[in-house]
């Protein structure tokens, strides 16, 4: 695979099945390093060849050393190995070749050497079979440089033994052989010299690589550079990563020294010494190359930004990047870049990707060590390889199920599930910690690959007893059937049902990853028919119990036995369940068909990103929601459900908007009041209207990718309109503006008596709260905006020319109606008190 420049640019060709390390002038990617490199050379190169004419002139001169090594910095994968053995061919295609006669030896790889051999050995033994061919030919005109060179190398390499060799030597004989290896750098100068004059050139260079990685040995590599190869003949060309350098030569200076600011210090002065700064080559990083590279593929050229950004809409499709929901492991290296582009070449970006494609996408991101792209690209294949026979659940797909992903054998993943539901659980700040914690031990107890959102935890806020499920459950099935779930291991007989949203998020979700091959919506309806039964009965897949359906909660449960027996609700709520999954699968099928061609518009390949960045973004609010229940009055399961769908719908937006994205929690505050009336709501929450206006009509829901100037995704616009219609929100579907409350929760502790005061109390509230609708109707018909509006510019002093019609309207529909102020909802007592009528 070759990169060649052309017109400014690298051009990395797939088409060439050249894999080798070698390249030429065309074919490089580090060129600005290249002309670093060419220049170092000529001036060490000067200074050998001015050198060695000294020495020709005067013999007695005293040997020098220099500290002349050209330093190839880059990251791991930048191509420092590659660079140096080219390093020849990038002197020879230069034009200071003719200046300048340097020799290059074949690279050293420290790495390699044999543990027990000494680098100074190795050294000598490269610049012996650089010279030896010349030498040995009998024809060689260099006799007398031959015999000195033999004289040179006996002193040099007495001089190199081991200290075991002075063992069994005495007195003048010990003396001597100590003195030789005192005199080793000079003995190795001569020796040098020599190679040149045989090589007919003013300087060798001896490329050294990845000193950094010889671990142990590398102090000892850079040490022989500082005291052997300061010789004027010799230009070491050192690669490596100069953090790395600087820890082993710091671990070094460590051993039996307690302050640590000196070795660093002592380091720092070291490596300044023996790797010159004037003499440092930088390789470009990554990044750098990005700009300017192209791709090459039969006989097609593209750039590479252009191919990156093709692959990430391939993968993450819609997702708009916010809170790195396109998060994309990319090439940090040279190395990296290639191996990508050989993965996942520029043509396969251009169509819809099959399983081949993921599998090279999952090799890429295990390579990487990224979780998240890793998880979605396994749950891809799985959709992919399901081949729409039925509906998957999403505890069969990676990215929803903790449990899943720490039974697969990688070693890097790194994210504590356990410790991150526990901070979850710390923002609940229930008497249930201990509960929740002794579900979760023992079976959650691995490393997950990427961050998971807080499960639904065990909790007595937002429950329902059995006396209120009894009288409502008949005419509130969805409800009771979507969120809650009752068959937990408790201590006690008593019935509560605890509200979770994770089993609607499920069939949410499967119902818009599974395309039917059929359009027999009975087939479709039997089909989801099988699977739903088991999905009402479980618990639902997120909360704390499915991660251990048999542990037992092990404390007492807040309310009271219904007049009949447990056993008999049980058969009641099992009967009731299984006739509700028979009219349920028929509103799913039916809602499939009738999106059918927007389910099929939103592509399984880029589905996996947005539903799991949804995911996150949901259940996380979810848990704020759950620990703020209680805070407002009035509160009954369908209020919460309604929030449901806000926090949900929103989370899609704020991935599919194409403007900027407001983050704030929504209906977390909201009083039930305010979350009842769409539009009332829609006016209060900005961040809500802010994200999805640009997607759909706030007040219809429905897409405005049929609009002239849509500017948004039309299969975003369109996902969210069929959200909103999903069957799992039929249950607060009103033919009006207003949802009528439905299924109160049972306040926490209450006693029956408590309980049933509490619900009168409740009923009284809603019938005392009053709205005034022909109000309403004429600030609309007025104005254009509602009544919250014309409240504010009221309070501020803006000038409303229709302020009388309203004070008299509020007046005579109050008197109408019998009304005082304490019977009007919160907003109307605002516009009472503004109008000064109070």
């Amino acid at each position: 695979m070759i990169a060649e420049k052309e017109q400014n640019r690298i051009i990395l060709d797939l088409d060439n099945s050249h894999f080798g390390e070698e390249y030429d002038s065309k074919s490089m990617w580090q060129h600005e390093a290249a002309k670093r490199l060419v220049s170092n050379l000529l001036a060490t190169g000067a200074q050998a060849r001015a050198y060695r004419q000294a020495r020709d002139n005067n013999s007695e001169l005293v040997p020098q050393a220099v500290h002349d090594a050209i330093f190839v910095s880059g990251q791991r994968g930048a191509g420092k190995t590659e660079f140096l053995r080219n390093a020849d061919k990038i002197w020879r295609n230069s034009e200071a070749k003719k200046e300048l006669g340097l020799h290059f030896l074949d690279v050293i790889d420290p790495t390699l050497l044999i543990d027990h051999d000494n680098f100074t050995n190795v050294i000598v033994a490269h610049l012996y079979n650089a010279v030896e061919p010349i030498v040995s030919n009998p024809s060689c005109k260099h006799h007398s440089h031959r015999d000195s060179l033999f004289n040179k190398l006996r002193l040099l390499a007495d001089a190199l033994g081991q200290g075991a060799d002075f063992a069994d030597r005495i007195g003048l004989d010990r003396i001597i052989k100590y003195r030789s290896g005192i005199q080793l750098e000079r003995f190795f100068h001569d020796f040098a010299e020599e190679c040149a004059h045989i090589l007919g050139s003013d300087a060798i260079v001896l490329p050294i690589d990845d000193v950094d990685m010889a671990l142990e040995r590398s102090y000892e590599v850079l040490d022989v550079v500082r005291r052997v190869l300061g010789c004027p003949f010799i230009i070491p060309l050192v690669s490596g990563h100069e953090t790395l350098y600087q820890h082993m030569v710091t671990r070094q200076f460590q051993k039996g020294v307690d302050d640590d600011v000196m070795p660093k210090e002592l380091s720092a002065a070291y490596l300044t010494k023996v790797l010159p700064n004037q003499y440092r080559v930088n390789l470009a990083s990554a990044r750098e190359l990005m700009s300017a590279l192209s791709i090459k593929q039969d006989n097609i050229v593209a750039e590479y930004g252009k191919y990156f950004r093709s692959l990430k809409t391939q993968v993450f499709g819609l997702c708009n990047g916010d809170e790195k929901s396109n998060d994309f492991p990319e090439p940090e290296s040279a190395r990296e870049i290639v191996q990508l582009v050989d993965t996942i070449k520029p043509n396969e970006v251009q169509v819809e990707p099959e399983v081949t494609q993921f599998e090279s996408l999952k090799n890429w991101a295990h390579s990487k060590k990224h979780g998240a792209c890793f998880v979605n690209s396994e749950s891809t294949l799985t959709l992919l390889r399901n081949k729409n026979e039925v509906p998957l659940r999403l505890t069969q797909l990676l990215a929803f199920n903790p449990k899943l992903q720490m039974n697969v054998n990688v070693d890097w993943a790194s994210k504590d599930f356990y410790s991150e539901q526990l901070v979850a659980l710390g923002l609940l700040k229930i008497p249930s910690d201990k509960t929740n914690t002794e579900i979760l031990e023992g079976v959650i107890s691995g490393k997950v690959m990427r961050s998971m959102p807080p499960l639904e935890l065990h909790t007595n806020r937002m429950t329902i007893s059995a006396p209120n499920i009894r009288s409502e459950r008949s005419e509130n099935t969805e409800l009771y059937n979507l969120y809650t779930f009752y068959n937990y291991y408790g201590i006690t007989r008593s019935r509560i049902h605890k509200v979770f949203f994770s089993r609607a998020f499920e069939v949410l979700v499967m119902s818009l990853l599974w395309r039917p091959d059929t359009t027999d919506n009975e087939l479709v309806q039997l089909a989801w028919n099988e699977v739903l039964p088991d999905i009402f009965n479980e618990a639902p897949f997120y909360c704390v119990h499915a991660m251990n359906p048999s542990k037992y909660t092990g404390e007492e449960i807040g309310g009271s036995e219904d007049t009949d027996t447990p056993q008999e609700l049980d058969a009641e709520t099992d009967q009731n369940s299984g006739k509700f999954a028979i009219t349920f699968s028929e509103s799913i099928a039916t809602w499939q068909q009738t999106y059918a061609e927007q389910i099929r518009a939103f592509k399984l390949s880029s589905a996996l990103p947005l539903i799991s960045a949804v995911f996150n973004k949901t259940f996380t609010q979810l848990n704020i929601l759950r620990a703020n229940h209680g805070k407002l009055d009035d509160e009954h399961l369908s209020d919460s459900v309604i929030r449901f769908r806000y926090i949900l719908i929103n989370s899609f937006a704020s991935f599919l908007s194409t403007t900027q994205v407001a983050k704030s929690n929504i209906t977390i505050g909201a009083t039930v009041d305010t979350i009842r009336e769409h539009q009332e709501f829609r006016k209060r929450e900005h961040v809500f209207t802010r994200n999805l206006e640009g997607l759909v009509d706030i007040k219809t829901m429905k897409s405005r990718s049929g609009e002239d100037g849509f500017f948004g995704h039309k299969i975003g616009a369109d996902l969210i309109e069929m959200i909103w219609h999903h069957p799992i929100f039929n249950c607060i579907q009103t033919d009006g503006d207003i949802v009528n409350p439905k299924a109160p929760f049972t306040p926490t502790g209450s006693t029956d008596k408590q309980r049933t005061a509490s619900n009168s109390k409740s009923k009284r509230q809603t019938l005392r709260k009053a709205s005034l609708d022909a109000t309403r109707k004429l600030v609309e018909s007025l104005s254009g905006v509602g009544v919250q509006d014309v409240i504010q510019q009221i309070e501020v002093g803006d000038v409303v020319e229709y302020i009388d019609a309203v004070k008299d309207s509020v007046v005579k529909e109050m008197n109408d109606r019998s009304l005082m102020f304490n019977d009007l909802r919160p907003r109307y007592q605002q516009l009472y008190l503004a109008l000064n009528l109070g």
